[in-house]
């Protein structure tokens, strides 16, 4: 393997016991429109937060935010259709700023059961 060559499932952030990985941390990098190394850990952090928001919500209120919750909100904005592909969502979501001020309406929630 090729030094400081990540593969996507490698961790890149625990928190609470929940594991964020390459993945979900190029979606943000994209998302927000980092093209530098030293913009990173701002992203890091941000994904910090934001989980220990999500887990926060249900915990404290039973509220779940799923991750294809975020995704559709992502792709109505985005004016993208269930039917379209991954490739054309990520290439317009690259270098696209994304914060909770332009995801306007909050995300879709339901409640948890147990």
């Amino acid at each position: 393997m090729i030094s400081g060559v990540k593969p996507w499932n490698q961790r890149i952030l625990k928190v609470n016991g929940k594991v964020l990985d390459m993945r979900d941390f190029v979606k943000m990098l994209r998302l927000n429109g980092v093209s530098t190394a030293d913009d990173a850990p701002y992203v890091i952090s941000a994904m910090e937060d934001n989980e220990i928001s999500r887990q926060g919500l249900k915990e404290d209120f039973g509220v779940v935010i799923s991750d294809e919750a975020v995704e559709a909100k992502l792709r109505e904005l985005l004016g993208m259709t269930d039917n379209s592909t991954e490739r054309i969502f990520v290439r317009l979501t690259s270098g696209r700023k994304t914060t909770s001020r332009t995801l306007g309406s909050p995300l879709a929630i339901s409640r948890s059961t147990t």
